[in-house]
Formats: C-alpha cells, sequence, structure tokens
C-alpha cells in the first residue's frame, strides 16, 4: 500500500488536521471506555455533536468545494436530527420529573 504526502498550501493546516483527528480520537475512546454508553443518551448527543464539530474543522481542510457543500449538507441533516432527538428527550426528562 502506497502512501501519498499531502502538501499544504495553508501553513499550520496539517498541524490543524493533526490535532483535529486526535480530538475525534479522544471523543471515540471517551464512548468506548463508558460502562453503558445507554445511560445518559444526552451525553451522547453531546459527544456526537462535539464529532460533527471536529468532522467539519477537518472537511475544510480536505475537501474541495463541491464536496464541502455535500458533506455540510449531510452534518446540517445530522444536527437537526441531533436537535429533534434532544427535543424529545427534554420533553421526555420533563415528563418524568412532572410525575415525581
Amino acid at each position: 500500500m502506497g502512501a501519498t504526502i499531502i502538501n499544504f498550501r495553508q501553513r499550520r493546516r496539517d498541524l490543524r488536521l493533526t490535532a483535529g483527528l486526535e480530538q475525534i480520537g479522544r471523543e471515540i475512546e471517551c464512548l468506548l471506555s463508558r460502562p453503558d454508553p445507554a445511560a445518559d443518551i444526552g451525553q451522547l448527543l453531546d459527544v456526537t455533536e462535539r464529532l460533527s464539530d471536529q468532522l467539519t474543522d477537518i472537511g475544510r481542510l480536505l475537501l474541495d468545494e463541491e464536496t464541502q457543500r455535500r458533506f455540510w449538507t449531510g452534518l446540517a441533516e445530522l444536527s437537526a436530527k441531533i436537535a429533534s432527538a434532544r427535543q424529545v428527550l427534554d420533553a421526555l426528562e420533563d415528563r418524568a420529573s412532572s410525575r415525581m
């Protein structure tokens, strides 16, 4: 398997890419180290949002304009689904707290 060296036109772009990938790795490790990831859906949604933010930053560094537009459209749809899931979760929590 061959490797291609990417020459970045902007200075420090490679450092931003490396930092972004490291952050994604930490987020995934955090998810995997949780004893019961289903225990707190809110935290799972938080991690998903942070991963989405990191992927957006990395996309800006690596993708051409057309691919970025498609990528951002997908991430916008993901963000809308996360917001919807948060609303449902908040409604369930409100309903549960009002029963107490």
